[in-house]
């Protein structure tokens, strides 16, 4: 046996100095015969086993494209936007932004709860594992009051139930426990309440096909939906984002991805709105004061012409009137604009541990601060969205912070606010 061993051997190198000798490899191969025949048709038979019982994979596509205003306005304020754009200064790509932001959990953990992804139904087809969604069942499922705080960690990990019905009815088992359900009925299980309510396929549709259903926690379906989903930009000097979602079932992949873009979308009227309530409110207070200020002026122009009798000398009173007219509207505007800047000030020193939003109608007549304003809270806006998928170590998120503070310096600080 040592020396058949070491002839082999012998053999095996004398093969690979010289290569594979593919005549020698077939006539072993024909030695061994049955053997070989037997691998073949066992590996054959696997991998049609495999193909007849996996549920083909489906990549569900979208693109979004993204409204870019910075790089449709002009003037100082879009500077460092050219900048950035012929590469003299680091910056985060707004369309980068976005990508982070679409595909942040929160959005994915709010799609899956309102379609309610983590309620999954199957059938059994011969060995197939089939998945069911929503026209293609034979009710409709909805689930209230989802909550598995009561369940043990195992439990939440393991919920199925078997579900089999009849006209009047339908009943759900697990291994331990059997629920008695009425159509149209909530019916209370260890999850919360669920309602089933027959369609028009509820009568053709057999109960005994083996229909079954799985309940997982939000998280753990938001995690799978987010290893699933995948984006990409296509071309750096476009606004459009490619999503793809690889998914069994074609039509639920439709589903989250419209659902997700929506949410995406409204996620984005909420920053815009946020900024707009600001300003407004800004713009309530102000009115209310200067419509005081004004008031009390008016007062003193009246009482300074009766005091002085100006109505006795017509011609004279006239043109002191309007030399004072044109005084007063001065001395106002130049009221309100220091009653504005010192408005910024309070509000600027009143959040400067907590940043937030400026209302972009602080100073309405200084275009260098109007544009600041607006960059910084376009800056913070996207600051806020980041949180949202990543942390405050965030090289993108360090970034911002770094032309935050250089906005502060450069046009807040000469104010006085330190």
């Amino acid at each position: 046996m040592k020396a058949s061993r070491d002839e082999s051997w012998d053999i095996w190198d004398e093969e690979n100095s010289k290569g594979i000798d593919f005549a020698k490899v077939l006539q072993k191969i024909k030695a061994y015969w049955p053997l070989s025949l037997l691998g073949a048709l066992i590996m054959t038979g696997l991998a049609l086993l495999y193909l007849y019982k996996a549920n083909p994979v489906y990549n569900v596509k979208a693109a979004v494209l993204i409204q870019d205003s910075e790089k449709k306005g002009s003037g100082k304020g879009n500077m460092l936007n050219s900048l950035q754009d012929l590469g003299l200064l680091n910056g985060a790509s707004n369309v980068n932004n976005e990508q982070m932001v679409i595909t942040s959990y929160p959005l994915i953990e709010e799609v899956v709860t309102d379609l309610q992804l983590h309620l999954q139904f199957f059938t059994h087809e011969k060995i197939r594992k089939q998945p069911v969604y929503k026209d293609d069942l034979p009710f409709k499922a909805t689930i209230t009051d989802f909550d598995l705080s009561s369940l043990s960690k195992k439990q939440k990990d393991d919920l199925t139930y078997t579900l089999t019905w009849d006209n009047s009815g339908y009943n759900i088992a697990s291994e331990n426990r059997t629920w008695k359900g009425n159509w149209g009925t909530p019916l209370l299980m260890p999850f919360g309440h669920l309602t089933l309510l027959p369609n028009n396929l509820t009568k053709n549709a057999a109960s005994e096909k083996g229909f079954y259903f799985t309940v997982r926690p939000i998280g753990a379906a938001a995690n799978n939906y987010a290893n699933a989903l995948t984006t990409e930009i296509p071309n750096k000097q476009t606004s459009i984002i490619n999503l793809q979602l690889r998914t069994t079932l074609p039509r639920q992949g439709t589903d989250m991805l419209n659902a997700l873009i929506s949410a995406y979308q409204a996620s984005t009227v909420d920053d815009n709105n946020q900024l707009n309530d600001s300003t407004l409110t800004f713009i309530n207070e102000r009115l209310s004061i200067v419509g005081k200020e004004l008031d009390s002026i008016e007062i003193k122009i009246q009482g300074f012409k009766q005091q002085n009798r100006l109505t006795d000398l017509p011609m004279q009173s006239q043109a002191l009137i309007d030399n004072m007219g044109k005084q007063d509207q001065e001395l106002n505007a130049q009221s309100v604009q220091l009653s504005m800047v010192n408005s910024m000030m309070d509000y600027l020193v009143a959040n400067r541990n907590n940043p937030r939003l400026i209302p972009a109608s602080l100073v309405v007549n200084n275009p260098s601060i109007s544009a600041a304003i607006d960059n910084y809270n376009r800056l913070l806006a996207q600051k806020e969205r980041l949180q949202l998928s990543a942390t405050d170590n965030n090289p993108v998120i360090q970034n911002i912070d770094e032309q935050l503070i250089g906005l502060q310096k450069k046009h807040f600080f000469r104010f006085g606010i330190h």
